[in-house]
């Protein structure tokens, strides 16, 4: 599902962290519905905070990590 409201990236990579940049245009109410559904699962649904525990000890960033669950 969330493949279908996810933030069109191109295909230009970052420099400094080597990641797909988002285009920041498209469909603005359903990227906030997504948002708002990936920090309601990370407050209540176990198995996204140990993933989220998880890659807290790889060394990633909490925007980060929000990023690698929308996509």
């Amino acid at each position: 599902m969330s493949r279908a409201v996810t933030e069109t990236v191109t295909a230009v990579l970052d420099g400094l962290m080597g990641r797909m940049k988002p285009i920041r245009g498209g469909d603005r109410q359903a990227n906030a519905a997504l948002h708002r559904m990936v920090q309601t699962l990370l407050r209540v649904d176990p198995c996204v905070q140990d993933y989220y525990e998880r890659r807290t000890r790889e060394g990633k960033t909490r925007r980060e990590i929000v990023r690698c669950r929308k996509h």
